[in-house]
């Protein structure tokens, strides 16, 4: 297991536990004791490897659930200060000289479990999902067969000379299929950013001439408010790709702009950890002209849309996606309850994602099937009001939640009714709610107001990836009714 930040050697630490034959996992480096001690639990986490700003943390966790500390690793090779007791680092594992690798062409390889993967707790406690060295090899394939496409298309194209930057997690599924298996077979540079701020990013793209920018949310949005961006080049940027949140078309243009003169797509593309990340993609010479498509469906996958009855849909017609494929995972950790739950009987992936395919086989994303917020009948997507509110320049993040409220004609019945609410980190101080709504009023219609009010905030709980966490953002007026709080 490892609980550390981005480091040059998290890939060896990765694919030297594959080739030892164990199961890799990664913690948030951000966790608290209490969510390191639960993975570390849950996962049987035999030997760690941290760094030492986190060492205090893996130590209290290891304690915890009876781990010896001799069974913790540094990744500082021993040359920073540490206040414990001495720990081997990860230099002192090359002392032992080279060992046999673990048979991994065995007949059962392929279905063996390399990555637990655990899933972002959107909706509850974080689930490993069991990825298979198949399943590794499948996706890492499936992403390589785009680029293909596009080399055969346009012989220019060499993916040897793209220069990643990886400040994403490279705990995170993105971030570890993406730089330390996808990226390794492309034989590309990876240059790796231990900590992230807008600042560092902009100067690894201007010192490294960064070719490929791989985007969330968030980050797109720092850089389009960004006062930094005048003083930056970003001249070397040829390919953008934001993933692991859904980008509205507004922001996308917007995106696209900042890159000029150089004629920059922005394409988004679709994943989760139960298909090990890549589920839609683009090949590097496609994009969606509309901004918000996520790309065509990865090679040797099937998928069928499917309405809240259970009867397949058509083209064009929105309901949740259920997928089939080798990159799918195995099920969930020890959690064979929602191992049952997450398949259909038939054997089809439930996403719990809301998307709409196109005739010409494009898929666009509308939101979790779960967070959808049902108004006078009508089904409004969070994503599609937060990505209005951020056009304003008065809203630096923000969150769209549902509440549920009994208005005075339904008390009696107990019947309660669901309205969107907003979380609004403004850009600046004295920014009123009102005006917040007004201009909200000229973007959508009447059912896609934020009726269940405006609240302001210091920030907005997301994942590492930067996916809103909306199960730990609370409705402060819940015992209200909703006329004493609407806008």
């Amino acid at each position: 297991m490892v609980c550390a930040g981005n480091s040059i050697l998290f890939p060896i630490a990765f694919l030297g536990t594959l080739c030892a034959g164990g199961i890799f996992t990664g913690v948030n480096p951000a966790s608290t004791v209490g969510e390191i001690a639960y993975q570390m639990r849950l996962s049987e986490a035999k030997i760690i490897i941290t760094d030492t700003k986190r060492l205090s943390s893996v130590l209290k966790a290891a304690n915890d659930v009876g781990l010896p500390s001799t069974a913790i690793y540094l990744f500082d090779h021993g040359k920073e200060p540490i206040a414990q007791q001495p720990h081997m680092t990860f230099a002192d594992l090359t002392k032992h000289g080279e060992l046999d690798w673990h048979n991994i062409y065995a007949d059962d390889a392929p279905n063996r479990t390399a990555v637990l993967n655990f899933s972002s707790g959107t909706t509850g406690l974080p689930k490993g999902c069991m990825v298979s060295h198949g399943n590794l090899v499948a996706n890492c394939v499936q992403v390589m067969v785009a680029d293909d496409a596009a080399n055969s298309r346009n012989r220019k194209v060499d993916n040897t000379d793209d220069v990643h930057c990886a400040y994403v997690p490279l705990y995170h599924a993105m971030g570890l299929v993406s730089f330390c298996v996808v990226n390794i077979k492309r034989r590309c540079s990876t240059v790796v950013m231990s900590e992230f701020s807008l600042q560092a990013l902009l100067d690894v793209i201007r010192r490294f001439r960064v070719t490929f920018l791989l985007l969330v949310p968030p980050v797109a949005v720092q850089l389009i408010k960004s006062a930094e961006l005048s003083d930056s080049d970003l001249s070397s940027i040829k390919l953008v790709l934001c993933g692991a949140a859904p980008l509205g078309k507004e922001t996308s243009e917007q995106l696209e702009t900042i890159f000029y003169p150089n004629v920059v797509r922005a394409r988004q593309g679709w994943g989760m950890s139960e298909a090990t990340c890549t589920v839609t993609l683009f090949a590097r010479d496609e994009y969606d002209p509309t901004c918000a498509g996520v790309g065509y469906l990865a090679a040797n996958m099937e998928a069928k849309i499917v309405g809240d009855d259970g009867k397949e849909l058509g083209y064009g017609e929105k309901g949740e996606a259920l997928l089939r494929g080798p990159n799918i995972f195995q099920g969930y950790w020890k959690n064979d309850a929602a191992s049952k739950e997450a398949w259909t009987e038939d054997g089809w992936l439930k996403t719990g994602d809301y998307v709409v395919v196109e005739k010409n086989g494009m898929f666009a994303v509308v939101d979790r099937k779960k967070e959808l917020i049902k108004v006078k009948g009508y089904q409004v997507a969070p994503s599609e009001l937060e990505s209005h509110l951020l056009e304003s320049d008065d809203v630096k993040d923000c969150a769209v939640i549902r509440v549920i409220r009994q208005a005075q004609a339904l008390i009696r019945t107990l019947e309660g009714r669901e309205y969107p609410q907003g979380h609004i980190v403004p850009s600046r101080g004295g920014v009123m709610a009102q005006t917040i709504m007004d201009f909200m009023a000229k973007k959508l219609s009447p059912h896609k107001q934020l009726t269940g009010g405006i609240v302001f905030t210091n920030a907005i709980p997301k994942s590492p990836s930067g996916k809103i966490l909306r199960r730990l953002i609370k409705d402060p007026f819940e015992k209200s009714s909703i006329r004493q709080h609407k806008l």
